[in-house]
C-alpha cells in the first residue's frame, strides 16, 4: 500500500519586501507627476503672450528666417508684422501676417490649418538657372497631412522674371496623405478674376486634374470699348505628359453686330522633353 508523500513543501520564492515595493510606486508617481507638471506647464506656455515669438527665435536658429513685430501665442496663432525667408538666391518676404491653427490635430498626424492670411507676398528669385531636371520629381508627398482651411493673400508679387501680380487670393488647401487638393475661389491678375480646383497625386505618376475659368476685359484697338470675356481652361494627365484645352469667348452680348470673337485650343505638353509642346491645335 502506498504511503502518503511526507516530504516538505518545495521552497517559496522570496517575495520582495514590501517597503521595496511602496518605494518602487513612490518613484513611479513621482516621475508620473513630474512628467504631467512639464507636460501642463508646456502648454500654459504655448498659450501665453510670446511664445510664438519665442518660437520663431527658436526655428531661426536652424533656418534663414527672420521675424519682426510678432504677436501672439504659440497655441492659438497670432501675427507677424514682417516674415522673412531667403537661401540660395530665393528670397521670400510676408508682411502682415495672420495665423491661426489647431495644436492638438499634430496628435492626429495632421496640421490644421484654420486661417493663413497674408496682406502681402513678394518673391525674388535670383538662383541661377540650373540644367533642366530629365523628368518630373518621383514624389511631392509631405510627412504628414495638412488642412488649410482659409488662405488669404492680398498681394502676390513675383519680382520675375517675368515679373507678375496677383490680388486678392482666397482659396483652401488640403494634402490627405495621398493627393493635393486646392480650391481656388478667387484670384485678380491685370484687370481679370479667375477661380478654378486642382487634384495631383502625391506618388507614382503625380497625375493632375486641373480647371480654370475666369472673366477679363479687353482693349479693341483703336476704340475705347472693352470687350468682356470668358475663360476656360483644363488640363488632365500626368505631369510628364499632360492633354490641356481653352476657351476664349465673349461673356455678355456684343455692342455691336459682328464682335464676336472665339477662340479655342487644344495641345499636348510635356515639359521635360526636347519639345514642351508636341502638338497644338488653335482655331479661330
Amino acid at each position: 500500500m502506498a504511503t502518503p508523500d511526507s516530504s516538505p513543501p518545495a521552497p517559496q520564492p522570496p517575495r520582495a519586501p514590501r517597503r521595496w515595493r511602496t518605494a518602487l510606486a513612490a518613484v513611479v508617481g513621482a516621475f508620473l507627476l513630474v512628467l504631467l507638471s512639464g507636460l501642463g506647464a508646456l502648454w500654459w506656455w504655448s498659450g501665453s503672450e510670446g511664445s510664438l515669438a519665442t518660437a520663431l527665435r527658436w526655428a531661426a536658429r536652424s533656418q534663414p528666417l527672420t521675424a519682426e513685430g510678432v504677436t501672439g501665442s504659440l497655441r492659438a496663432g497670432g501675427r507677424v508684422e514682417t516674415l522673412a525667408w531667403q537661401q540660395d538666391g530665393l528670397q521670400l518676404v510676408a508682411s502682415g501676417v495672420h495665423l491661426v491653427w489647431q495644436p492638438l490635430s499634430l496628435l492626429s498626424g495632421t496640421l490644421k490649418l484654420e486661417r493663413l492670411a497674408v496682406a502681402s507676398l513678394r518673391v525674388d528669385d535670383q538662383r541661377p538657372r540650373a540644367k533642366a531636371a530629365a523628368g518630373p520629381p518621383a514624389s511631392v508627398a509631405l510627412p504628414f497631412r495638412i488642412t488649410l482651411d482659409e488662405l488669404a493673400i492680398d498681394r502676390l508679387q513675383w519680382l520675375g522674371p517675368p515679373a507678375l501680380e496677383v490680388s486678392a487670393i482666397r482659396a483652401r488647401f488640403e494634402f490627405d496623405g495621398v493627393r493635393h487638393n486646392i480650391e481656388l475661389a478667387n484670384a485678380q491678375v491685370a484687370g481679370g478674376r479667375y477661380s478654378g480646383r486642382a487634384t495631383l497625386l502625391a506618388t507614382g505618376a503625380l497625375t493632375l486634374d486641373a480647371a480654370l475659368s475666369g472673366v477679363l476685359e479687353a482693349a479693341v484697338p483703336g476704340s475705347s470699348t472693352r470687350l468682356p470675356l470668358a475663360f476656360e481652361a483644363a488640363a488632365q494627365g500626368p505631369l510628364a505628359e499632360l492633354q490641356a484645352r481653352g476657351e476664349l469667348k465673349l461673356s455678355a452680348a456684343p455692342a455691336r453686330p459682328g464682335a464676336t470673337p472665339q477662340a479655342s485650343a487644344t495641345a499636348r505638353i510635356t515639359p521635360w522633353a526636347a519639345q514642351p509642346l508636341p502638338q497644338a491645335d488653335a482655331p479661330f
